[in-house]
């Protein structure tokens, strides 16, 4: 299966926020994960 490639940038501003952050918006993106 391919991967869509994410882009450098937003790698770096991910690594700004904490785990739990980043967990909580995937819920509201991707609800059905």
């Amino acid at each position: 299966m391919d991967h869509p490639v994410v882009d450098q940038s937003i790698l770096d501003e991910l690594r700004t926020l904490d785990t739990p952050t980043v967990c909580n918006a995937l819920e509201v993106v991707v609800p059905d994960r």
